[in-house]
């Protein structure tokens, strides 16, 4: 009986980072897959050969896969710009906002400025208010240039009102 030649070579190390990433395609890399599938066609029974609809659905699944990854990565894309482009539109603005600690603050944006966590590629937008730097998703409302918060603009507003005789 004659032996087919492997072309692909997995070796253990492989599949054990494949096995390492659980259920979470993330973690799995489609070259990884990829190696494996092919390594599993090379070395299956010749008596009970896999059948070819199983086959099938391996591939359409690799092919879900890529395409989740892509949107994934054009929806991370898409809310970076508009995240940017949010804080970008606050500078020369009054806000009203919460520091890290839970102080609040409020103050014209002088600046914007982007940090990435080299970790996950997570990006995080931090307001420069005087010497605060305030977190945009922890802006509680955009003032306009007189007031000073909503609270105030309450009171002149009751303040203003004409008195009725």
């Amino acid at each position: 009986m004659s032996r087919i030649p492997n072309f692909v070579n997995v070796s253990a190390e492989d599949v054990k980072n494949v096995k390492r990433g659980g259920n979470n395609f993330n973690d799995v890399e489609l070259d990884s897959f990829l190696q494996l599938m092919v390594t599993e066609l090379q070395n299956q029974d010749p008596l009970n050969p896999t059948d070819n609809s199983e086959i099938i659905s391996q591939i359409s699944q690799m092919r879900q896969i890529a395409s989740s990854n892509q949107l994934i990565e054009t929806l991370q894309g898409v809310l970076t710009g508009q995240s940017l482009g949010t804080a970008s539109s606050l500078i020369g603005k009054k806000i009203e906002a919460l520091t890290d600690t839970g102080e609040n603050v409020v103050g014209v944006v002088e600046s914007v400025s982007v940090s990435v966590n080299e970790k996950d590629d997570s990006r995080t937008y931090k307001l420069q208010i005087g010497s605060n730097r305030i977190d945009l998703k922890n802006v509680r409302s955009v003032l306009p240039n007189g007031a000073s918060s909503s609270e105030e603009d309450a009171t002149v507003a009751e303040e203003n009102q004409p008195v009725a005789s």
